[in-house]
């Protein structure tokens, strides 16, 4: 019985395999990196939009607050003389509600609220308009309400 056979193939030389666990281990990480990037960017993004959703939905509440305080004004009578007075913004009520918005939505101070009624159609139209810090554009919120 032969202990060692001088036929057999010698062992493949390491050094066709040296290196290929390193670069895996290369390939490999830039793949988790670019993954942990994308989470991050996503994040990001989702971050961002929360946020103007948060502050389209102020929006909304403000402009239904007004029309409330509006309808309020208005009563039971039929004439339109308390809801002239909210036509611009001059009405003390709406006044208030207007600092109310210049401090909740950011950057309003720059692009402040407006407010139009008319008489004829007894019709108010209320735009809220805020810019986020990290948007590049503003962004607005639009309500017309008929009073009848």
């Amino acid at each position: 019985m032969r202990i060692h056979d001088q036929t057999a193939a010698p062992p493949t030389p390491l050094r066709r395999t040296e290196g290929v666990i390193l670069i895996e281990a290369l390939i490999g990480l830039l793949l988790f990196a670019v993954g942990i990037l994308g989470l991050a960017t996503l994040q990001t993004v989702t971050m961002r939009y929360t946020l103007e959703t948060r502050y389209r939905s102020e929006a909304a509440l403000l402009a239904n607050q007004l029309i409330a305080t509006m309808w309020l004004d208005k009563g039971n009578s039929s004439s339109n003389t308390n809801l002239l007075n909210y036509d611009q913004c001059k009405a003390n009520a709406c006044i208030a509600w207007n600092s109310k918005v210049l401090s909740t939505l950011p950057q309003a101070v720059t692009n402040p609220p407006t407010v139009a009624f008319t008489a004829v159609t007894q019709e108010v139209d209320i735009t809220l308009r805020w810019r986020h810090p990290a948007a590049n554009s503003s962004s607005q919120h639009r309500v017309i309400h008929v009073f009848q």
